[in-house]
């Protein structure tokens, strides 16, 4: 079998941290799977936006496809073009100083693979029979262990404490100084795409058309639910919540009954292992596409089960979703596009349309990250200083319409007397797109036709109007 090379690469970014990522570094943020920046109170559209560039020499001849991060380090898993293997090293930022290569032997190429990491250790799988689950030496790069589990594709590896968990024919829970197995628990059936959810107590896992629960300590089995038949599933300590034919379900930790049951639109199912997030409040979901090949994601009351929104996808799907500070953050499929919708009403807060993004969005040290096909990390950060000025309250009666729409919008308001008036647009990355001035405008009702001063390019623009001393704002959405 040909050997292959997966590849991480690591970039350093700044020293200063708003929040740790703690021991979990995958792009579902910790054991739980959430995908929940759960301290990140802050962050939220408009936007300024900066590029990391992705220069080093050994971008040249790799594709990555999976990103993670932990502690203001970058870890990439991908493929090398042509040879469909997989290889890479580690780099700083804003150095790019290189470091060791990272390699699993015996594995074929393939997509889908996240590492784990420690300050120490980097742990992964790779595709292939023969392949091993590898711990390596962080900065040397040396194998510490090494464990034959059969194929890890696609089953990642969850850090918890000093001990980590991995399913493949059976659920394992290994000393991650050493690789020895602590217990483990040998399924029926071999699973398909699983990666276990971690909570406070327990260990859980989709196989088959069941959800296990185990002591996480000692691997005791807890209890058996039927009826799971997809592979995502996620434990905020509150409930599990896994899928089903059709349905999400919320589970009780202690004893598996149901909490609650979420019907799914007819004609869709869940992605995978990582299809799904959740906050303080909400459930956010990800539908492959339909017979109408359109793809959806879908925000739940995590409480009820009560849909609250749903928004379709031009085409296919979307990437797995993350959320932090009442936003939900996604990339689609089909467009790659970056969205972001307020998890109350699933109003779309954000879109970027021409970066090519690819993977799941990384919310972490006060910044949103988007990784593309392009060799380019986006890094998104609230905007230095508002736009509008929310201490001198005015009511213009300020309206945009029609919205959302795939044409350009009228710009409506009132002025109560005759006053200097200043109309500007910006976008969700903070740049002025329109700015008009007008002296002594007459007291009544005005309108601007945005059609004749902006050109149509999809995403999320805001309105700022001021006049007299009092201003207002509002947003508004181009469609395609």
């Amino acid at each position: 079998m040909r050997q292959v090379l997966y590849i991480l690469v690591c970039i350093a970014l700044s020293t200063s941290q708003l929040f740790s990522q703690g021991d979990w570094p995958m792009d579902a943020k910790e054991p739980g799977k959430t995908a929940w920046a759960s301290e990140e109170t802050e962050l939220m559209p408009p936007f300024t936006a900066h590029e990391i560039e992705l220069s080093a020499p050994v971008f040249e001849e790799f594709t990555p496809s999976e990103f993670s991060y932990r502690d203001s380090v970058f870890f990439f898993g991908g493929l090398t073009p042509g040879t469909n293997t997989n290889a890479a090293t580690w780099m700083h930022w804003p150095t790019l100083t290189g470091g060791p290569l990272f390699v699993i032997a015996k594995s074929v190429g393939g997509y889908g693979s996240h590492p784990a990491a420690t300050k120490d250790y980097l742990i992964s799988g790779a595709q292939g029979n023969d392949a091993a689950l590898t711990c390596f030496g962080l900065d040397s790069g040396a194998i510490v262990w090494q464990r034959e589990l059969n194929n890890t594709y696609a089953r990642d590896p969850v850090i918890d404490g000093n001990r980590l968990y991995i399913v493949t024919g059976s659920i394992y829970c290994l000393d991650i100084d050493d690789g020895s197995t602590i217990w483990s628990y040998e399924f029926e059936d071999y699973p398909s795409f699983t990666t276990p959810a971690i909570d406070d107590m327990n260990a859980y896992v989709t196989i088959d058309d069941s959800v296990f629960a185990f002591n996480k300590m000692t691997g005791e089995p807890l209890w058996r639910v039927h009826g799971s038949t997809k592979e995502a599933i996620v434990a905020d300590g509150q409930h599990v919540y896994a899928t089903a034919e059709g349905r999400i379900l919320a589970l009780d930790p202690e004893d598996g009954s149901e909490v609650w049951t979420h019907d799914i639109e007819d004609g869709y199912n869940v992605l995978w292992s990582n299809a799904m997030a959740v906050d303080d409040g909400y459930l956010a979901y990800v539908l492959q596409y339909n017979k109408d090949s359109v793809g959806a994601i879908v925000c739940v009351d995590k409480f009820t089960g009560q849909q609250q929104w749903s928004h379709a996808f031009d085409d296919r799907s979307a990437y797995p979703p993350s959320m932090a500070n009442g936003y939900v953050y996604v990339v689609d499929w089909w467009t790659k596009s970056l969205w972001a919708f307020d998890t109350e009403d699933g109003s779309v807060a954000f879109y970027e349309s021409d970066k090519n993004y690819i993977s799941r969005p990384i919310i972490a040290d006060g910044s949103l990250f988007a990784m593309t096909r392009n060799g380019v990390i986006m890094q998104f950060q609230n905007e230095p200083s508002s736009v509008s000025d929310p201490s001198v309250p005015a009511d213009f009666d300020l309206t945009i319409h029609p919205q959302p729409s795939a044409g350009l919008p009228n710009v409506s308001f009132t002025l109560p007397d005759s006053r200097d008036i200043s109309l500007t647009v910006f976008n969700s990355l903070g740049q002025t797109v329109v700015s008009l001035q007008k002296e002594r405008t007459s007291p009544g009702r005005h309108t601007y036709d945005l059609g004749a001063y902006m050109r149509h390019v999809p995403g999320v623009y805001y309105v700022q109007f001021a006049a007299g001393g009092g201003s207002t704002q509002q947003k508004f959405v181009l469609l395609r």
